[in-house]
């Protein structure tokens, strides 16, 4: 079994007013080709 764990991502959240979901977005997306690709 393979396990990737991440935490804390308050996704839809903004940090000191900034908006983050283009963000936060584009590096799930790119975790979840790595999960893909390494059958995580």
């Amino acid at each position: 079994m393979r396990l990737l764990h991440t935490s804390d991502w308050h996704v839809g959240r903004t940090f000191h007013g900034a908006d983050l979901l283009a963000e936060q977005e584009s590096v799930l997306s790119g975790m979840a080709d790595l999960v893909d690709k390494e059958r995580v």
